[in-house]
């Protein structure tokens, strides 16, 4: 189980998909995503690879001036985004 600390951010900006798209291009719709702060991003990788989630993404951001993190990202079988991060 992923023990969430807090949820670090959320972004969500779709009431209906196909809608939004008039508006917003895919590269902007992809990106909407839930995030949650986790004490342990290594835990986190861990339970995904015991629940057979084999294609998650790996990063580090660095540029802020505070609360950098390290992410890991994967989408749920509904295909939305979901992000863990691990403050630096």
């Amino acid at each position: 189980m992923i023990h969430a600390k807090a949820i670090d951010h959320i972004c969500l900006w779709v009431k209906s998909l196909p809608e939004a798209k008039c508006y917003n291009d895919d590269e902007f719709l992809s990106k909407q995503h839930l995030s949650f702060e986790v004490d342990s991003l290594d835990e986190v990788i861990e339970t995904l690879n015991e629940a057979g989630i084999s294609e998650y993404s790996l990063g580090e951001v660095r540029f802020f001036a505070h609360r950098n993190y390290t992410w890991c990202e994967w989408r749920d079988p509904n295909g939305i985004r979901l992000e863990c991060v691990e403050i630096i």
